[in-house]
């Protein structure tokens, strides 16, 4: 009769990335096959689920002893370890003088950050990181004065609406006071809108999340955390299958994270310009002649748009602070119709540009929205 084999626990953990890290202090190992067993790590199996059982042994050398059992649920992943003859913790990661030291100077790295209407959140980073600018995230703001338009007449919203997104994209901070303080002075005129004004004042322009203009960003930067939490929904899907973790291995799985999205931008034999893909009709073709070169350089092309846009073009470089236009829609994605426009009258190879030559008519009776750039 074979001797009942005596093995040691050693940790249950609940996913993959947290045995990959814990198995980091010991030496390699190698599994030669997997069984699969109905799982007995959970306690109620009514629906005979299965677990996934694997003996890998040490390759320190050849005559090691150290055997290792892991036992993984496929249904909750959680995963049992136990050993024979195991090894002792490597130095590397019992002493701190043998880890690699990466020293990151958050300081000088972060210049902005977007965020909620968080208090405690703002009081941190002021704490912390008081050179960084706080960005208020334009989906947050608007969700928040909806929460407050009982505040507005009826007669006033669509006024009051048209109010703040023009002030939000206003180009300077010369031009946001000037409109700022117009608007605010029209809105003490109207009748009921006293206690809204208090409230968008106090809580939007003289606080921490007074800045929500494009004018507060570089050009095309992301001045809402809606695509962060989509984004995060992608990291759960694919890296974390929904499980909670440890500190420890979130970094190991964002070190993941960061590596495969750095192998996409590699790959490519070219500079990803900071800038998205643009579709542009064969209709807009026809207004190349409000499109006028005023200067010529070396490497850069000035343009006058429509007798007030100025388009810089740069032929060796299309990144936003080489290539721009003075319009806020530049300023609010990075790309417009007039970049596009000065491109296409001089044959410049702009990348990004889809044309489409059919553009279907919508034949909704809706009220047509009103510009929402800032009006020159």
């Amino acid at each position: 009769m074979k001797k009942k084999i005596e093995w040691i626990y050693m940790i249950t953990v609940g996913s993959e990335v947290e045995l990959e890290f814990y198995f980091k202090q010991f030496p390699k190992t190698v599994s030669n096959h997997t069984n699969s067993n109905n799982c007995t790590i959970c306690k109620d199996n009514s629906e005979l689920h299965k677990m996934k059982v694997r003996y890998p042994y040490c390759t320190c050398h050849e005559t090691c002893l150290t055997r290792y059992l892991i036992m993984s649920c496929t249904k909750t992943n959680q995963t049992i370890v136990k050993g024979l003859n195991i090894h002792e913790q490597s130095a590397s990661l019992v002493d701190p003088e043998h880890e690699p030291k990466h020293e990151i100077d958050l300081l000088k790295i972060i210049e902005y950050i977007c965020i909620d209407a968080d208090r405690a959140m703002a009081n941190s980073i002021l704490d912390v990181l008081p050179d960084s600018k706080i960005v208020m995230c334009w989906y947050h703001l608007k969700n928040n004065i909806n929460k407050n338009a009982k505040k507005i007449p009826q007669a006033h919203v669509e006024k009051v609406t048209n109010d703040i997104i023009h002030l939000r994209s206003t180009k300077t901070s010369d031009s946001y006071d000037l409109k700022k303080k117009a608007i605010l002075s029209k809105w003490k005129k109207l009748k009921g809108l006293d206690n809204f004004c208090k409230y968008f004042t106090k809580q939007w322009i003289d606080s921490p999340f007074c800045n929500w203009q494009l004018y507060q960003t570089p050009p095309g930067y992301a001045m809402s955390n809606s695509p962060i939490e989509s984004y995060n929904s992608l990291i759960k899907a694919h890296f974390t299958n929904r499980s909670k973790f440890n500190l420890l291995p979130v970094f190991e799985l964002f070190e993941k994270v960061v590596t495969l999205e750095s192998r996409k931008v590699m790959a490519n034999k070219f500079d990803i310009p900071n800038c998205a893909k643009i579709t542009i009709s064969l209709k807009r073709l026809a207004k190349l002649d409000l499109v006028k070169k005023i200067e010529t350089g070396e490497n850069s092309d000035k343009y006058l748009v429509d007798g007030k846009y100025t388009v810089l073009i740069n032929k060796e470089c299309f990144c936003p602070e080489c290539t721009n236009c003075t319009c806020a829609w530049f300023l609010d994605v990075a790309k417009c119709a007039h970049l596009v426009s000065c491109c296409l009258f001089s044959s410049i190879n702009f990348p990004g540009i889809k044309y489409k030559s059919i553009v279907n008519k919508s034949k909704s009776k809706k009220r047509k929205a009103g510009e929402w750039h800032e009006l020159e």
